[in-house]
């Protein structure tokens, strides 16, 4: 299903989307309101021509492709492709996009060009790759960013860290190994330098 803002302002929708929606009573956090940021008024006054949207109570079996944004309410079966993905509800497969809002469940990895944002109800299986990452759920899997993460205090991750910067605030878990690898390191080693960091070392917290 798909929602469009139009090129002279107005909105045009195919089935009927509600603007504002609830979370199914089966996600993380029960039936509550989703935030105003999260609503389809919102996403498209962010800036998004069209959005490809699989409803609450809904299931998709099969793989969406577009270069439109996504946004999940019910649950999909299958791998998504896409620029912005906003997930609420739960998705079973690879994720591939350019930037990531989850406040819900994904079993499969996570592979994004920008930013990627798990919310404290967000249950993610999988690895994640992406530009930097905010983690406030629960992540089963290695987390690799290209800049920096952040663990808040409700984090979990169960796996890898590795990344240019990364901030564990108090609170969170971690159960595994972090390798911080600086850019300048980086650098250094594609300017053919030798130095070893293929060792990653554990973090007490």
């Amino acid at each position: 299903m798909f929602f469009q803002n139009k090129s002279d302002g107005r909105q045009e929708s195919g089935p009927s989307i509600p603007l504002s929606m609830e979370l199914p009573c089966s996600a993380p956090g029960g039936a509550e309101q989703i935030p105003p940021f999260y609503q389809m008024s919102e996403l498209l006054a962010q800036g998004a021509q069209s959005i490809a949207a699989v409803s609450q109570n809904s299931i998709f079996h099969g793989n969406v492709e577009t270069t439109d944004d996504i946004a999940v309410f019910g649950r999909l079966e299958g791998d998504i492709s896409g620029a912005a993905a906003r997930i609420f509800g739960s998705v079973v497969g690879t994720v591939r996009c350019g930037s990531l809002q989850a406040a819900g469940m994904v079993e499969g990895d996570i592979f994004s060009t920008g930013p990627v944002e798990i919310s404290e109800e967000s249950r993610i299986t999988g690895n994640i790759r992406c530009e930097r990452a905010a983690i406030s759920g629960t992540v089963t899997g290695d987390v690799e960013a290209a800049q920096s993460v952040i663990l808040t205090e409700t984090a979990v991750l169960n796996g890898n860290l590795r990344a240019d910067e990364i901030e564990i605030r108090k609170g969170a878990a971690l159960h595994g190994l972090v390798k911080i690898e600086r850019s300048e390191l980086r650098r250094e080693q594609s300017a053919g330098q030798t130095e070893d960091v293929s060792q990653p070392e554990p973090i007490v917290l």
